[in-house]
C-alpha cells in the first residue's frame, strides 16, 4: 500500500517538476531581452528590409531599436554536412547588454575588428556535438570564399542562444555577406505610454508584420507545449488513481482479516468511534509517508529524466539542458495533500463497513462475504449509468482546448469496470464444469464462487491497471502505425535534397532543378519550398509551416487529395490544401476561405482539401509552386525531390550531383528511408515517457495481485491447513492458490482487454484529436497484447505457488488447531 502511493506521487512529482523548470527556463531565455524593450517586430515573410528600421529610428515617439539576424550556415565537419545557427546583434551599440556582467563584457568584444577571424560565442550544446575547444577556429562556406571563425569563449545554452554562434551584425554583414535584412527588430519607445499609437501606426504602414512582446512570448511557449504538459501530467494523475484502487483493495482485504481482532477490541470496551479513528489514523499515516517518500523520489526521478530524456521528457520543445529541477511550496503541498487523500477516500469504503460490522459485535470468524460495500446487482446498475455518463462526457467538445470531458470519460469507464467486475467473475466461473477439472482447480473455482467480492477486490487493481496499458499501447501503436503509413505516402521520391543554409545564394534556382532533370538515371525533380509562417491574429502562439508543391504533377496532387473527382477539378491558382491540424485550430473547412500576406500583399484563397501533416503541431499550409512564384516574385527553393531508376544508389547519386552542381559544395542529400527512420526515433524518443509511466502503472497492477496473495496466505492457514488434512500434499495445496491466483489474473486481465479497448477509442477518437487536432487509425497490436496477458497470467501463478508453498509449509495440525 504504502509503495504504491509513494510511486503515484512520485511520477506525478517528477513530471510536473521537469516540465516546470524546463518551461521556466525556456521562458526566461525567450524574454531575457525582449522584457527589456516595449515590443519587437517579425515579419510573416521571415525578413525585415532596412528601409523599414530606418524610418522608426527616425520616429520621435522611439528611444532606440535593436536589429537581430538569425541564420541558419552550412558548414563542413568530419566530411560531412551541417547546419549551424549564427545569431547577430549589434554589440556596440546594444545597452541591454551591459546588466549582463561579465558576460556583456565578453559580448562588447565581439565588436572588435579582429584583423584574421570573425569572434564568436559558442553554445555548450555545439561544443559537446563537434567536440570542438574554445580558442580554436572553423570555417564557415560564404558562397564565394572561405570564413574563419575565432571561439572566444563557451556560453551556457539556456542564455542568449540555445545552440550555434553568437556574433556582432556589422561583421555578419561585412563579412559573412548576410545582407541588409534583419529578422526581428526590438524598440524601446521614450515614453511607454505611447505604445498604443505606435503599434497602430506599425499596423496601419506595414500590415505584414506582427507585434509582439514579452508576454506574448512566455504565453507562446505555454500554448506550444501545453498540450503536451497537461498530458503527461493526467497520466501520471491515471498512475495515482490507479494506487488508489490498491489501497482500496488492500486495506479492505487487511481490515477483512483483522476483522475477529476488531470484534475483540469492541468487547473489551473500545467505542466503536474510537475503533473507527484509529482505522482513520492508520490510513492517514500511509498518506503521510507515502506522500512524504513521494515527493524525495519524484525529485529524485526528475533529475533522472532530465539526464535521460532532457527537459522535455523526449518531445523535443526544449532544446537545452536544465540546470536545476525546482519545486514550488504550493505545488508540494497540492501533491502532498493529493497522496493524502487518496490514501484517506480509498479506506473510507472499508471503514465504513467495519463500522457497519462493530454496531454488534460477536467473536466469530465469519466470512469476507458476510457485509459488501455494494451489492453485485446494485454495482451493476451504477456501472450502467457511469457508461451512459462516459458516453455523454466523450461526446462533450474540448473546454479551453483541453479534452476535459475525454478524461473524465475515463474515469467514468474505469469505475464502471470496477462495479462490473464481482458479476463477470461469477459469470466467468458459473461456465465451468467442475466435474472435469483437477481437484486443485475444483477447490480454487468454488473458493472464487464463493467470496466473489473478496475477489473482485483483489483484482480491480489488475482490472484498472491492465486496461490503461492496453488502451495506452493500443494508442501508441496506432499512432505510430499511422505515422509510419503516412510517411510511405508523403515521401513519394526516392531522395530528397536540401541545401543548407537561409542566405538565397544558397538556394536552388530554376536552372539547379533543369540540371538535374537533364542527369541520366533521373526520373523526376519537383522543387520544395518550406518555410516558417505567421498566420492569423494568434500568429505568435501557433506559428505555422508555409509550403510549396508542384501541384501540376498529377502524383503529388494525389498524395494530398485522395477524391479523384477533386483532383480533377482543383484550381491550384486559387486553391490551396491545408493539414487537419490547421483546420482544427483555426476552424476551417473544405471551401472556406483564407487570407496570406505574401511580400506585403494580402491574397485570399480557398481551401480545395484537407490533409494528414503529422510532421508539424500547428499547422501547415500547401499552394502551388509556380503560383508562389507569381505572389512573391521569386524563384529560388530549398529542397527537391529526385525519383530514380531502381539500380541508383544514394552514392551513384551523390557523384552524379557534384558533377552537375559543382559550385554547390553544401548539398544534403537524404533518402526517404533516412528520413523515415530519423521521424520513427524522433516518435520513440517522444513516447519514451508515455511507456514508462504505462509500465509503472501496470507494475502497480501486477503488486496487486501478489499483495493480495501475500494477506491472504497468512489469512487461510486454517484453510490450508484443513486441505492438507483432507490428503492433499503441500504441492496440491499450494497449486491451489497458483490456481487461484491465475483465475483472478485472468478475468481482470480479460476485464481490462475489453475496457483498455473501450477507454483506447476515447483516448484516439476525444483525447488525441481534441488535444492536437489530428486524426489516427486504428491498429491493434495483437502480439503485444498476447505477450502482455500471457505475462501477467504466468507471473501471478508464479506468485501464487510461492506463497502458497510457503503457507502449505505450515504444520496442518497447528493450522487447524488455531481455527
Amino acid at each position: 500500500m504504502l509503495i504504491s502511493v509513494v510511486i503515484g506521487v512520485a511520477l506525478c512529482v517528477a513530471v510536473d517538476a521537469i516540465n516546470s523548470a524546463a518551461l521556466k527556463q525556456f521562458q526566461a531565455s525567450a524574454s531575457m531581452l525582449s522584457a527589456q524593450a516595449d515590443f519587437y517586430l517579425e515579419s510573416r515573410e521571415g525578413k525585415i528590409d532596412s528601409a523599414l528600421l530606418q524610418e522608426i529610428n527616425s520616429w520621435t515617439e522611439v528611444d532606440k531599436t535593436y536589429p537581430m539576424i538569425k541564420r541558419d550556415w552550412p558548414i563542413r565537419y568530419k566530411e560531412e554536412h551541417h547546419s549551424i545557427r549564427i545569431t547577430a546583434f549589434d554589440f556596440s551599440q546594444d545597452d541591454r547588454f551591459d546588466a549582463l556582467g561579465d558576460i556583456g563584457s565578453a559580448l562588447k568584444l565581439l565588436a572588435l575588428p579582429f584583423p584574421f577571424a570573425i569572434p564568436a560565442l559558442v553554445s555548450s550544446e555545439t561544443l559537446t556535438q563537434f567536440g570542438w575547444k574554445t580558442n580554436s577556429q572553423i570555417q564557415l562556406d560564404t558562397g564565394t570564399e572561405q570564413q574563419s571563425v575565432a571561439l572566444v569563449a563557451a556560453i551556457p545554452a539556456n542564455g542568449l542562444i540555445t545552440d550555434g554562434l553568437l556574433i556582432d551584425i556589422q561583421q555578419a554583414r561585412q563579412r559573412l555577406n548576410v545582407g541588409s535584412e534583419i529578422d526581428r527588430l526590438d524598440i524601446r519607445l521614450k515614453n511607454p505610454e505611447l505604445a498604443y499609437s505606435v503599434r497602430e501606426r506599425i499596423t496601419t504602414n506595414w500590415p505584414g508584420l506582427i507585434i509582439s512582446d514579452a508576454l506574448i512570448d512566455r504565453q507562446r511557449v505555454k500554448a506550444m507545449t501545453r498540450a503536451y504538459r497537461i498530458n503527461l501530467g493526467m497520466l501520471s494523475l491515471v498512475a495515482l488513481l490507479t494506487a488508489g484502487f490498491l489501497v482500496f483493495s488492500l486495506l479492505s482485504l487487511s481490515f477483512r482479516r483483522r476483522r475477529e481482532q476488531l470484534h475483540l477490541l469492541r468487547l473489551l470496551g473500545l467505542s466503536r468511534i474510537s475503533l473507527l479513528s484509529n482505522l482513520v489514523v492508520e490510513s492517514l499515516l500511509i498518506g503521510v509517508i507515502g506522500s512524504s517518500l513521494g515527493l524525495l523520489l519524484g525529485m529524485v526521478l526528475a533529475q533522472v529524466g532530465v539526464y535521460t530524456l532532457g527537459g522535455d521528457l523526449g518531445a523535443g520543445y526544449f532544446q537545452f539542458d536544465v540546470s536545476t529541477i525546482e519545486l514550488q511550496l504550493q505545488k508540494i503541498s497540492i501533491y502532498f495533500f493529493l497522496g493524502l487523500g487518496v490514501s484517506v477516500l480509498s479506506s473510507v469504503i472499508p471503514i465504513c463497513m467495519i463500522f457497519l460490522e462493530t454496531k454488534q459485535p460477536m467473536l466469530r470468524s465469519g466470512s469476507s462475504e458476510d457485509i459488501r460495500w455494494i451489492s453485485a446487482k446494485t454495482g451493476l446498475i451504477v456501472a450502467m449509468l457511469l457508461i451512459v455518463l462516459a458516453y455523454y462526457l466523450a461526446s462533450q467538445p474540448a473546454f479551453a482546448s483541453l479534452p476535459v470531458g475525454g478524461y473524465g470519460a475515463i474515469v467514468a469507464c474505469l469505475l464502471s469496470g470496477y462495479l462490473i467486475l464481482p458479476t463477470l467473475i461469477q459469470l466467468c466461473l458459473g461456465w465451468v464444469r467442475l466435474a472435469r477439472v483437477s481437484p486443485a482447480m475444483f477447490v480454487a473455482i468454488n473458493q472464487l464462487r464463493g467470496a466473489p467480492a473478496r475477489a473482485a477486490n483483489a483484482s480491480g487493481a489488475v482490472l484498472v491497471s491492465f486496461a490503461l496499458l492496453v488502451a495506452m499501447t493500443l494508442m501508441v501503436y496506432s499512432f505510430r502505425t499511422t505515422v509510419v503509413a503516412w510517411l510511405d505516402d508523403v515521401l513519394a521520391a526516392d531522395y530528397y535534397l536540401f541545401v543548407k543554409g537561409e542566405q538565397p545564394s544558397f538556394r536552388f534556382q530554376p536552372v539547379d532543378l533543369e540540371r538535374i532533370r537533364k542527369m541520366p538515371s533521373i526520373l523526376k525533380a519537383s522543387p520544395i519550398l518550406d518555410m516558417d509562417y505567421l498566420y492569423g491574429e494568434n500568429a505568435m502562439n501557433h506559428p505555422i509551416k508555409f509550403s510549396t508543391r508542384d501541384f501540376t504533377d498529377t502524383d503529388i496532387r494525389a498524395l494530398f487529395i485522395r477524391d479523384k473527382d477533386k483532383a480533377i477539378k482543383f484550381d491550384r491558382w486559387n486553391e490551396v490544401i491545408v493539414s487537419e491540424t490547421f483546420s482544427g485550430i483555426y476552424k476551417k473547412g473544405v471551401g472556406d476561405s483564407i487570407q496570406l500576406d505574401i511580400q506585403g500583399h494580402s491574397h485570399s484563397f480557398q481551401i480545395a482539401a484537407i490533409w494528414r501533416d503529422y510532421g508539424y503541431q500547428y499547422g501547415r499550409i500547401l499552394m502551388d509552386y509556380e503560383r508562389y512564384q507569381e505572389l512573391s516574385g521569386t524563384s529560388n527553393f530549398n529542397g527537391i525531390g529526385v525519383l530514380t531508376e531502381s539500380h541508383v544508389s544514394s552514392a551513384q547519386l551523390r557523384t552524379l550531383l557534384k558533377q552537375q552542381l559543382p559550385e554547390r559544395l553544401y548539398l544534403e542529400l537524404v533518402s526517404s528511408a533516412e528520413i523515415k527512420a530519423i521521424s520513427i526515433k524522433i516518435f520513440d524518443r517522444t513516447f519514451a515517457i508515455t511507456y514508462v509511466l504505462v509500465f509503472i502503472a501496470g507494475v502497480v497492477g501486477l503488486f496487486s495481485v501478489i499483495n493480495t496473495l501475500a494477506m491472504q496466505s497468512r489469512e487461510r492457514l486454517a484453510e490450508f491447513g484443513m486441505l492438507r488434512h483432507l490428503g492433499m500434499n503441500s504441492f496440491a495445496v499450494a497449486n491451489c492458490m497458483a490456481l487461484e491466483s491465475m483465475l483472478l489474473m485472468a478475468v481482470g486481465v480479460v476485464a481490462g482487454t475489453l475496457l483498455g479497448l473501450g477507454i483506447s477509442v476515447i483516448l484516439i477518437q476525444v483525447v488525441n484529436a481534441q488535444s492536437f487536432h489530428w486524426t489516427i487509425d486504428t491498429y491493434f497490436p495483437v502480439y503485444q497484447l498476447v505477450l502482455f496477458v500471457v505475462g501477467w497470467v504466468v507471473s501471478s501463478w508464479v506468485a501464487g505457488i510461492i506463497f502458497g508453498w510457503q503457507t502449505a509449509r505450515h504444520d496442518p495440525v497447528a493450522a487447524v488447531r488455531s481455527e
